[in-house]
């Protein structure tokens, strides 16, 4: 893991990808960062990806029948 320190506006950049990463607010323990990037690149937050997703017919099923 490469591991920078950033001043508020500064950008960190990935050149092959289109992508910058910039600081754009610092409060307390909280920091903001903006990113830029192509549309064809996602972009998510750790807690909201998922490796693995669960098979599209089990997210209709009710409860009951999801867990015979």
């Amino acid at each position: 893991m490469l591991v920078l320190t950033r001043k508020l506006g500064e950008e960190i950049i990935l050149p092959d990808q289109g992508v910058t990463i910039r600081l754009t607010e610092v409060r307390g323990d909280r920091a903001r960062i903006g990113v830029t990037a192509p549309d064809h690149i996602r972009i998510l937050r750790r807690e909201l990806w998922d490796p693995e997703p669960q098979p599209a017919r089990r997210k209709h099923l009710p409860l009951a029948a999801a867990h015979p």
